[in-house]
C-alpha cells in the first residue's frame, strides 16, 4: 500500500515545482489523488526544511491543490459552497471521506446483475355471445350456491 502512493516519485531539486505540478491522474479517485498530494507537499516540505526555509502554510496550499483539481466532479461540487481559502484540510479529508462513503453504499456490486421483467401484452378479443352467456350463467350459478350454503 505505501509503495503504491510513495514510490512513483524521484529526487527533484524543485520539488516545490513538483508539489504545483501534481495533477490528477486519468481515472484516479479523489483518495489517491489526495494521498498523492500531500505526499508531495511532505516532500517539498522537507526539501524547504533542509535548505532552511520552509512554506509557511504548507496545508492551506494543499488544500487550494486539491480544491482546484479535485478528479470527481461531484465531490468538486461540494467544494463550491464556500470560498476555497476557507476549507481547512480537516474539512476536506470530511467531504472525501463522506464521498468514499457514499459511493460504496450507492455502488451495485460488478456481481449483481439487474433483473429485467419481461411484460407480455396481448391484443383482448371480444368474447363471443355463447361464452360470455356460458361464463355469466356460471357466476351466477356460483352465487345462488354460496347463498344457499349460508342459508343453510
Amino acid at each position: 500500500m505505501l509503495r503504491h502512493y510513495f514510490s512513483d516519485h524521484s529526487v527533484s531539486l524543485l520539488p516545490l515545482a513538483d508539489f504545483y505540478a501534481t495533477q490528477p491522474k486519468a481515472k484516479e479517485s479523489p483518495v489517491d489523488y489526495w494521498m498523492r498530494l500531500n505526499s508531495a507537499a511532505e516532500r517539498a516540505n522537507c526539501h524547504l526544511g533542509r535548505n532552511g526555509s520552509n512554506l509557511e502554510n504548507m496545508s492551506a496550499e494543499v488544500a487550494i491543490m486539491f480544491i482546484r483539481n479535485c478528479p470527481d466532479p461531484e465531490l468538486s461540487s461540494v467544494f463550491k459552497c464556500k470560498p476555497m481559502s476557507r476549507w481547512s484540510i480537516e474539512e476536506i479529508q470530511e467531504a472525501i471521506d463522506e464521498h468514499q462513503r457514499e459511493s460504496q453504499c450507492c455502488r451495485i456490486p460488478s456481481t449483481v446483475k439487474p433483473r429485467t421483467f419481461q411484460v407480455l401484452t396481448t391484443k383482448a378479443k371480444p368474447l363471443n355471445q355463447l361464452a360470455y352467456h356460458t361464463l355469466r350463467e356460471t357466476s351466477v350459478l356460483a352465487l345462488e350456491r354460496g347463498r344457499c350454503e349460508r342459508d343453510e
